[in-house]
């Protein structure tokens, strides 16, 4: 990838990364969390990545679908390395578990709505503590980024794209 390209994806990915965290930041601090809230991640992360083809198409001309693609890519891999390095620390740095009795919580609120019984809810908190782990989220929340980045920029490199009649 040329200089002008890292460039064009670099700045797409603070983008996304700072759209997420202003919502984040404010979601949490309403105490306004649905699942509509949730989705909304979903729309500020195709924002950065539509940024991508935005700068690609002014500096370049055009953009073809899998030039959309690993722009999109790029922009993932960007969002994803630094909520991976965030997840990790916060893990990592949280003596008192506070991150982890959060997600538990959250989990246990969750499995008690759907009618779990007791017994299995505290089989699944186990599993929970098991998971969760500085590295495994990580790892995880890298490849989940990944992965939504690489459905949004099939899906928004179609709407994007230049054919080469245009």
């Amino acid at each position: 990838m040329n200089n002008k390209k890292t460039i064009i994806t670099l700045k797409s990915g603070v983008i996304s990364i700072l759209l997420m965290l202003i919502w984040t930041i404010l979601i949490y601090s309403t105490n306004i969390q649905n699942r509509i809230t949730t989705l909304m991640q979903y729309l500020f992360f195709s924002v950065g990545i539509f940024s991508a083809h935005y700068f690609y198409k002014k500096e370049y001309g055009r953009m073809t679908y899998v030039r959309g693609i690993k722009l999109g890519l790029g922009v993932s891999t960007i969002v994803g390395l630094f909520y991976s390095i965030l997840i990790f620390l916060s893990l990592l740095l949280d003596k008192n578990k506070t991150v982890l009795k959060t997600i538990k919580d959250s989990a246990y609120k969750a499995f008690k709505n759907k009618g779990l019984n007791e017994e299995a809810i505290q089989s699944f908190l186990i599993k929970i503590e098991k998971i969760v782990t500085p590295f495994k989220s990580a790892v995880f929340i890298f490849l989940f980024m990944i992965f939504v980045g690489l459905i949004l920029s099939l899906i928004l490199s179609i709407f994007t794209k230049q054919n080469n009649n245009e």
